[in-house]
């Protein structure tokens, strides 16, 4: 069981640190792919331990949050399987499809693993508090890593994503700066939850570097993305907190004047000059996602049952000469890859691990596991809201790895 834990532990650490040179390349017939060999060891890890039959029994939890366990399983593994179907069906009926076959395969492989990290931590392994709290240790020294490499070594206080294209390049083959973004966002609400939660139990200066070299990379990451889901998972995790209202009113107003300093810094003010050197039109970029939605409604409408499949949306667009692979509409764009009933499980899905989240229960939880709750909770409140401008839960397959990689741990645990 160690060996087991070792590798799922493993696979998660290993996506964090891979963003820091994300550029494995594979040939297919003499056609380059983005792929790397990560994708591969969640399916490795599943079929071992499914030959193995290595189920677990769900001693010392709660019925509820066993009941939410398995209702999260189910739907993640009809969600997979309603995907694949529609990808295999839009092979058939639309033939032009074909020469793209083998980078539908790449896809689904990329789309399916981070989902198979949340079904094998679930169904397969047994996890405890301090497994978890040794995973994250390792997982946060690794984006802290990252975060210093991207500030010290690529210099990006002086290379904004948007201004250097070098720097973008860098990351828009495999991960782009809004996946990049999102996935510190995810780290700093758990480092900022610990710090506030468990202020006793922790090394108070690491966690104050790491927020701070945190927001410093989300910053200057100019992700418009991951500041949205940054805003508004602060503002959930202020009113998740079991606090009076006066607390969180008072919470609330310093976060408002934190964000005005630092605007008034000379970071926040270079930050606002660069912007404006950078010349980003906000009328331009609102078009250019209305004819994304609008698009991808069109092709929804081609086939409102099984939609066109995952990466269905770039293929009809380059058929049909429209700019774009998706259309940064997690919602739109479920209903273009999987049609209405895609749609209807994809709400389903989030509904549902949201719900095993929230209603995790043991009948003793720990403040560190309360901390973990309520980081999740932000998180997933501004992943979700962000997900109105963005696929991210169709695209971000990295992110999705790490995040359901620490829920599944988070609601497995028990107490022996």
């Amino acid at each position: 069981m160690k060996i087991i834990k070792g590798i799922f532990i493993f696979i998660i650490l290993a996506t964090i640190v891979y963003y820091i040179n994300p550029k494995n390349l594979i040939y297919i017939s003499g056609k380059e792919y983005n792929l790397n060999i990560l994708y591969f060891l969640p399916f490795a890890l599943i079929l071992f331990l499914s030959v193995d039959n290595f189920i677990i029994k769900r001693k010392n939890i709660s019925i509820v949050t066993i009941q939410n366990i398995k209702l999260l399983i189910k739907v993640s593994t009809i969600w997979i399987a309603w995907i694949i179907l529609c990808t295999v069906f839009n092979h058939i009926i639309y033939r032009d499809f074909d020469k793209y076959i083998t980078e539908s395969i790449l896809a689904l492989i990329k789309w399916t693993s981070g989902f198979l990290v949340l079904i094998t931590g679930t169904i397969f392994i047994k996890w405890h508090e301090k497994e978890l709290k040794t995973a994250l240790i390792l997982m946060m020294i690794a984006a802290l890593f990252v975060q210093l490499y991207l500030i010290f070594i690529k210099d990006l206080y002086n290379n904004f994503a948007y201004l250097t294209r070098g720097f973008a390049y860098l990351y828009w083959k495999e991960i782009g700066k809004n996946e990049l973004s999102g996935s510190l966002v995810l780290f700093l609400l758990i480092a900022l939850s610990l710090l506030i939660h468990q202020k006793k139990d922790i090394s108070i200066t690491f966690f104050i570097v790491f927020i701070l070299t945190g927001l410093a990379c989300i910053v200057f990451l100019m992700s418009r993305e991951g500041f949205l889901t940054l805003f508004i998972g602060i503002v959930t995790f202020i009113f998740l907190r079991k606090v009076k209202l006066k607390e969180k009113i008072i919470e609330s107003f310093f976060l408002i004047l934190l964000l005005l300093l630092i605007f008034a810094s000379p970071m926040g003010k270079y930050f606002l000059e660069s912007l404006n050197e950078a010349n980003i039109d906000p009328n331009e970029a609102t078009t250019y996602r209305l004819e994304r939605w609008s698009t991808g409604i069109k092709f929804f409408l081609l086939n409102p049952v099984f939609g066109l499949g995952l990466n269905g949306y770039r293929y009809m667009g380059i058929q049909k000469g429209y700019i774009g692979e998706a259309a940064h509409n997690s919602y739109i764009h479920s209903l273009t890859v999987s049609g209405i009933i895609g749609g209807i499980i994809f709400l389903y899905f989030i509904k549902t691990i949201y719900k095993a989240i929230k209603y995790k229960n043991n009948g003793y939880e720990s403040i560190f596991i309360k901390s973990i709750k309520v980081a999740l909770l932000s998180f997933l409140t501004g992943y979700i809201t962000s997900a109105f401008f963005s696929d991210h839960f169709f695209n971000f397959n990295y992110l999705n790895i790490i995040l359901f990689g620490i829920t599944s741990i988070y609601l497995n645990i028990r107490y022996t």
